[in-house]
Formats: C-alpha cells, structure tokens, sequence
C-alpha cells in the first residue's frame, strides 16, 4: 500500500506521544518527578512512607521508557504497513501496563496481605479492558463470505452488506490496493473491513482478509463508490470474480 500524508501525520503524533513518555521517564527517573506516578501522588502522607519512592522511581523510569520504545516502533511498523508487527508492539505494551501495575506493588513497604489485596484489585480492574479488546478483536477477525444472491451480492459478518448487481459497472481483479484508511470498522493487521477511504478512489467497502493479491474490485453506481474483496486463498477470490462476471454482464 502507498502511504498518505495522513498516514504521516498519524506518524508524526504517535511519535510525539512515545517522547513524552520517554521525557517523563527521564523526569520520574532522574529528576525525581514522583508528583507524576499516578496514585502516589494522590496518597496520603502516611501511605507515601510505606512506599521505597526511589526504587520505585527508578523502576516506573525504566517501563516508561520501555513503553515509549514500543509505541513508537508500533507506529513506524504501522506506517510501513507491517501491521502484524505492530499489532505484536501493541500486545507488548499491554503486558508491559500489567506488569508495571503489579511489580510496583513490590516497592511498598505495606503487609503482604495488604500487597495481595492489590495486586488483586489492579488485576481485576484490567480484566475488563483486555476482555473488551477481545471481544473486538475476534469477531474481525472471521471471514466476511461473499455469497451470490439472485439479483445481488451478499456479504455476511461484521460490517457486512449487500449490493445490488444492477449498480455494478465495473468488475476487475487489482493486483495493488493503494492506501486505506478506516472511517467506521475493522483494521487489525492485513484484515481490513468495513467503510474506509482508499487513497484515489474516495470512500468505499472494503473487506480484505491478506494482503495477498489479486482483489476484487467492484465499481458501483452512486455514491456507494465501490467495494474491495480478497481473501487469504487467492484462488477463492478468483473463483469469487469469476462467479460475479458471470451474474454482472456489462
């Protein structure tokens, strides 16, 4: 895919938040901004003595700079469109944020009864998160079928549609898919489905399942604009364009 100067804007900010984290981490580190540890700041006086503030310093300096690292290679990654990788970066920091929320808990001087109580509690506030995030991983990440209708192309699950035969005016197999990007849907990785603006061809539907060639391109009447499909077996979207060429005479 090309890249856009919106992609490159995205970049650029991206970028810009891992070097703030970085920067607080020089902060919290060096310059001993403990003001900036979220929850010490706001304990009281009686609960910041049981807490070794240097050790912990030290340790909340190192994961901030180790989660600026990961956001700004998942960034680069993204932009080059290795967005497995990215996604992979993305992962990374999640388990970077459980880790840095539980080992903290070793810097305190409380009863280990006390830090087991945290600890659950940190675990069990995160739980939901990481639910949620595969809750809306999975189901983008099943096939979209194109299934032909009689009088029109149905594709199912997420961000699925139909569309009419009679509005197609043309059908082709493109061996590039420029660069996209999403309005409302799915994007994780090479699997890209739902409303999205393609980068010389304005907004349309997109359902890529690889970043494979060939894909199917379907110009449509109207303001619909056009549909994308691919799947990870090329032969299936092949097989796809073929079945439609037939049903589409024009």
């Amino acid at each position: 895919m090309k890249k856009s100067f919106r992609g490159g804007i995205e970049l650029i900010i991206s970028i810009g938040v891992g070097v703030l984290l970085a920067l607080a981490g020089v902060a919290v580190k060096y310059f001993k901004w403990y003001f900036l540890i979220a929850g010490y700041n706001m304990a009281s006086k009686k609960d910041k003595e049981k807490v070794d503030i240097e050790a912990l310093g030290r340790f909340m300096g190192n994961m901030l700079f180790l989660a600026a690292a990961l956001i700004i290679a998942s960034s680069i990654l993204h932009y080059y469109q290795y967005k497995i990788l990215s996604m992979v970066m993305i992962f990374l920091m999640v388990a970077v944020i459980f880790y840095m929320a539980i080992k903290a808990q070793a810097y305190s001087y409380g009863t280990q009864k006390e830090k087991r109580t945290n600890k659950l509690i940190i675990i069990g506030a995160l739980i939901p998160g990481v639910i949620i995030m595969l809750i809306t991983l999975i189901p983008g990440a099943m096939t979209n079928e194109a299934v032909l209708e009689e009088t029109f192309l149905r594709v199912s699950g997420m961000s699925g549609n139909t569309f009419a035969y009679e509005s197609m005016e043309e059908i082709k197999l493109i061996e590039e898919l420029p660069r996209a990007n999403k309005v409302v849907g799915y994007n994780f990785g090479n699997i890209n489905k739902g409303t999205f603006t393609v980068e010389g061809l304005g907004r349309g539907y997109l359902y890529q399942h690889s970043g494979k060639s060939p894909f199917l391109f379907i110009k449509l009447a109207g303001d619909r604009n056009f549909v994308i499909i691919n799947y990870r077996d090329s032969e299936k979207t092949q097989q796809l364009y073929k079945g439609l060429k037939e049903r589409v005479k024009n």
